[in-house]
C-alpha cells in the first residue's frame, strides 16, 4: 500500500509440473512493435491474475486464429515428436526471449524452429515447457483440463543444464536496465518512449501521468506541506526558490514504471524497491545545481506535472566516460546547456525523463548522469521518484537529506 517494491529471488522450478490455461492475446497498443511488452504490460497482468483466478499456474495466450503465441508470464517451448524444438517468436506476437537466446547458446546442438503452436502441436508433442527469468524450465502436464501425455524430461533435463551454464558463464548476468530497452538507438522510439542518451541511458517518456494523475500527486504535496528544500548536510544554496514535500507514491505508477524501465532479474534483487515521491514546487527563476542523485539510486524519473522545467545533462554521450564524480563536476562547470549535452524541455504535463545513475555493466556510479535543473521560466512542478536495485549503489546516511 505504500508504493514499494518487494523484491525477493524466485527458486528455478525446474522440478515440478505446472497446470496452464488458455486465455486471448492482449491486443499490441499502436506503434508497439513485435516482441516488445511496453505499452501492453496491463494485459499481461490481467492474464497472470485470471489464471490465477482459475487455479491455474500460468497461461498460455492465443491469437484469433486459435494459434499460441506467447505466454503471461514465460515463453511456452515444446519438443515434438520429430525432435525439432519449436516456440513462438517475435513476428508471431510473442516478446523476444533473452533467456531462449543464452540457453541455446549452451545447450548441445539441435535444430530450432520460430513458429506459431496449435492446441494439436501441444496435445501431440513429446515435451512443452515454460522458460523465463522468473520461472527458470518448467514442464506442463495440462492445458485447459486436458492432460499432456509428456513422459519424458529431455527437454527439461537439457535447458535446466545450460540455463544453469549460461549462469555460471554470466551470459544471463543480471542486467539493471530492460534488455528491450538497452536495444533502443539513440533517437529510436518504442511507444511512447524515446532514448535520448547511451551514457547515461537517459530516456523521454510521453504521456507517463495523465493530467489527472498531476493534478493529484500536486494536491497532495500541498495537503501533506510543502516546506524549503535543503540538500544532504542541511545547505540551501544548490537549490533555488523551491519548496518540497514527499508523499506515498501510487502503487500502480509505481509498478507500471518497474518493469517498464528494469530488466526481470534487476527486480527479483531482494532489497530492491522505491522511495517515497518527492514533489517540488520552483517559483520562477528557481533550479538546481550540477548534481549526481548518488545515494544507490539506480533510475531516476521525473515527472514533469505542469508542463514547465528544463533538465539539463552535460555529458550525456560525451567521451571519455568520467573518471569520478569531481571529474564529472569540472568537466560540467566548463559546458553550455545551450551547445552541450542533452537539454530536456517538457512539452506538455505529464511527460517524464527518465535515466539511469549507475552503470548497467556492473552497478557502478556512471557520473555522465550529472544534470542540472535550469531556472524556471515559470512557477514549475516536478516529481522524483527514484528506484534502488539491491546490492547496488552505496546509499547515503539518510535518502530524505539527498534531495535532488
Amino acid at each position: 500500500s505504500d508504493g514499494s517494491i518487494v523484491a525477493a529471488y524466485r527458486e528455478r522450478r525446474t522440478c515440478e509440473r505446472m497446470d496452464l490455461i488458455t486465455l486471448p492475446c492482449p491486443p499490441r497498443p499502436p506503434g508497439v512493435p513485435p516482441g516488445v511488452k511496453h505499452g501492453a504490460w496491463g494485459g499481461y497482468r490481467a492474464a497472470i491474475a485470471e489464471a490465477m483466478a482459475h487455479g491455474a499456474d500460468a497461461a498460455l495466450l492465443v491469437d484469433a486464429d486459435g494459434c499460441i503465441v506467447d505466454g503471461d508470464r514465460a515463453l511456452p517451448v515444446i519438443l515434438g515428436a520429430d525432435g525439432i524444438i519449436r516456440h513462438p517468436g517475435p513476428a508471431d506476437g510473442a516478446v523476444a526471449s533473452a533467456t531462449l537466446a543464452a540457453v541455446l547458446k549452451e545447450a548441445p546442438p539441435c535444430e530450432v524452429r520460430e513458429e506459431r503452436l496449435s492446441m494439436e502441436m501441444i496435445l501431440n508433442a513429446r515435451e512443452v515447457v515454460l522458460l523465463g527469468s522468473g520461472v527458470g524450465c518448467v514442464a506442463v502436464q495440462s492445458v485447459d483440463g486436458v492432460v499432456l501425455d509428456t513422459s519424458g524430461d529431455e527437454l527439461v533435463s537439457t535447458f535446466a543444464a545450460a540455463l544453469d551454464a549460461a549462469h555460471q558463464n554470466d551470459a544471463l548476468r543480471p542486467s539493471i536496465e530492460h534488455p528491450l530497452l538497452r536495444r533502443l538507438a539513440v533517437g529510436e522510439e518504442v511507444g511512447n518512449i524515446r532514448r535520448l542518451s547511451s551514457k547515461p541511458s537517459a530516456f523521454y517518456v510521453r504521456s507517463l501521468l495523465s493530467e489527472r494523475d498531476c493534478g493529484a500527486i500536486k494536491a497532495m504535496a500541498q495537503v501533506a506541506n510543502m516546506t524549503q528544500a535543503r540538500t544532504y548536510g542541511g545547505g540551501t544554496t544548490a537549490r533555488t526558490k523551491c519548496e518540497v514535500s514527499w508523499i506515498s507514491p501510487p502503487p500502480a505508477l509505481t509498478a507500471d514504471v518497474a518493469v517498464m524501465f528494469f530488466s526481470p532479474e534487476a527486480l527479483e534483487r531482494p532489497g530492491g524497491g522505491c522511495e517515497d515521491l518527492q514533489v517540488l514546487r520552483y517559483a520562477e527563476g528557481g533550479g538546481y545545481s550540477m548534481h549526481h542523485d548518488g545515494n544507490a539510486r539506480a533510475l531516476t524519473v521525473l515527472y514533469y506535472l505542469n508542463g514547465v522545467g528544463e533538465t539539463w545533462l552535460p555529458l550525456a554521450d560525451a567521451p571519455p566516460r568520467p573518471k569520478n564524480g569531481e571529474d564529472a563536476m569540472a568537466r560540467a562547470a566548463k559546458l553550455d546547456p545551450d551547445t552541450d549535452g542533452v537539454r530536456v524541455t517538457a512539452p506538455a504535463a505529464g511527460d517524464a525523463l527518465a535515466f539511469f545513475s549507475l552503470d548497467d555493466s556492473d552497478g557502478s556510479y556512471d557520473w555522465s548522469a550529472v544534470h542540472r535543473a535550469l531556472p524556471s521560466t515559470g512557477e514549475k512542478w516536478v516529481a522524483n521518484h527514484w528506484f534502488r536495485v539491491g546490492g547496488l549503489g552505496l546509499p547515503t546516511p539518510d535518502p530524505r537529506e539527498d534531495m535532488l
